[in-house]
């Protein structure tokens, strides 16, 4: 058992990042599954779109703009046989060489750190609050004479 003091919590509430283009690079990715109807149901949320898939949950950390620097932004990525748009975008933005091979064997860890590369978030409601959101297609490449 353990004993907490409450009064002795600091709050870490982020306010939502803002509207914009952000650089980051990939810190981790984990492998998950989606909800099934029934654990959706039991819990209470929407059902999922794609229920009992693996997708992987992607953390980005933020390095630019310099107020932002080491945020946290989360994205999914969808695998096969849903098509794994954000997953090519990503890797296109960061100039990945993965994107070489024909039929591609990838694995998260081959992921993490890549980088760096922009995002354009936007924002979106979910169950009532609001959260940053990342579009399939806003994944950019930095310019050459950018952070590197």
């Amino acid at each position: 058992m353990v004993n907490i003091n409450w009064n002795d919590v600091e709050a870490s509430d982020f306010e939502v990042l803002p509207k914009g283009l952000y650089t980051v690079e990939v810190e981790e990715v984990e492998s998950r599954t989606t909800k099934t109807e029934e654990e959706a149901k039991e819990q209470g949320t929407n059902p999922p779109k794609h229920p009992g898939s693996e997708y992987w949950s992607v953390r980005l950390n933020v390095r630019e703009p310099e107020e932002y620097e080491g945020r946290k932004l989360f994205t999914n990525v969808m695998l096969p046989p849903y098509q794994p748009v954000v997953l090519y975008n990503m890797l296109k933005a960061a100039r990945s060489d993965l994107l070489e091979a024909e039929n591609p064997d990838i694995e998260p860890a081959d992921l993490e750190e890549l980088g760096p590369f922009q995002v354009r978030v936007s924002h979106r409601k979910y169950e009532g609050a609001t959260q940053e959101d990342i579009k399939p297609s806003h994944f950019y490449p930095l310019e050459d004479d950018e952070l590197v």
